[in-house]
């Protein structure tokens, strides 16, 4: 299946392994102290950032660590 390229005028987004506990909480303490909602979330694992990868030209099923 073919992904656009994400939209770089878009809230950045934050990629995280979705089955990391340390990723979760990393996350957590994201939303929790952005006040004004800026940054959007999605796992490493999802449909949502297979285009993201792309253009970082990172694998897909990179696990590596969390991708702004």
């Amino acid at each position: 299946m073919h992904h656009p390229p994400p939209d770089p005028d878009a809230a950045p987004v934050i990629l995280f392994d979705g089955q990391c506990v340390l990723c979760d909480r990393s996350v957590l303490f994201i939303i929790d102290r952005d006040r004004t909602r800026r940054f959007r979330f999605a796992p490493l694992q999802s449909e949502v950032a297979r285009p993201y990868l792309n253009a970082c030209n990172l694998p897909e099923g990179y696990l590596e660590g969390i991708v702004l």
